[in-house]
């Protein structure tokens, strides 16, 4: 079985949503966190600088992460690269095509697969905990039957 899968800005914004969830929930605990410093510093005429520095910091890395994961997925927007997946028995092989030529390949078998994350619209095969092969579940023409391979292991 064959399957094709465009390395784009959707793919890429299916596998930092959590990330960038964490990143809202992390901005908004920040933000909070620092207006209440505030209010409370206004309110006892004391300010806990230790207080605001912490709820500072915590703020502005939230907004540094979302900013490194946008600029992340915008830059799918610039590649023309394709993942073709073909699926053996014991192994499933991955030719990356930049500009209409193989650019790269592996041989993943898979009982070396790190893990596999489903999410709706595409199937994310793991290396290991920082790299992943997208599949998109639209282009697979037997969703059980490569459900059942990757997940041999």
């Amino acid at each position: 079985m064959e399957v094709r899968t465009s390395l784009d800005e959707r793919m890429q914004k299916e596998l930092l949503k959590t990330p960038i969830i964490c990143c809202w929930i992390i901005i908004i605990f920040g933000g909070i966190s620092l207006i209440l410093t505030i209010a409370a510093a206004i309110f006892d005429k004391k300010l806990d600088s230790i207080l605001l520095i912490a709820t500072a910091v915590f703020l502005v890395m939230g907004i540094a992460l979302l900013i490194s994961f946008n600029k992340t997925i915008q830059s799918f927007q610039k590649t023309n690269r394709e993942n073709v997946y073909t699926f053996y028995d014991e192994y499933v092989e991955v030719k990356t095509i930049y500009h209409d030529e193989v650019s790269g390949s592996s041989k993943l078998y898979y009982s070396d697969i790190f893990k596999v994350k489903e999410t709706k619209s595409f199937i994310f095969i793991y290396l290991n905990p920082q790299q992943a092969f997208p599949i998109l579940k639209e282009n697979v023409s037997d969703l059980d039957y490569l459900r059942k391979l990757i997940k041999r292991k």
